[in-house]
């Protein structure tokens, strides 16, 4: 084993406040941000949530396609096969707010 030189054991005493202000180190980290609560924005089914609350209840394993089709026959401009990934969300939430798996 080779013994440490003076000038070795000095070096490695001053490594870690040899550091100047403003260098990047192997240990800096930027601070970890606070969560940012995001705002919900409306949905289309907020004025439909009722109807579609209805509907489950009276027929639980209705899918999210079979809610789309009477949503797009009445309101044509609003709903189509395209919407059926929101209502699926919803269906989601439902699930879990009346205590049953969809």
């Amino acid at each position: 084993m080779q013994s440490l030189t003076p000038g070795a054991v000095t070096f490695a005493k001053t490594l870690g406040t040899m550091v100047e202000a403003g260098d990047p180190r192997a240990t800096h980290r930027r601070p970890k941000r606070p969560y940012k609560t995001r705002i919900r924005t409306p949905s289309k089914l907020d004025p439909h949530v009722a109807t579609i609350e209805s509907w489950i209840a009276a027929e639980p394993q209705l899918t999210a396609l079979a809610i789309v089709d009477p949503l797009s026959e009445t309101h044509p401009e609003q709903f189509g096969t395209r919407q059926h990934s929101i209502v699926q969300r919803l269906l989601k939430a439902l699930g879990k707010k009346l205590g049953f798996a969809l």
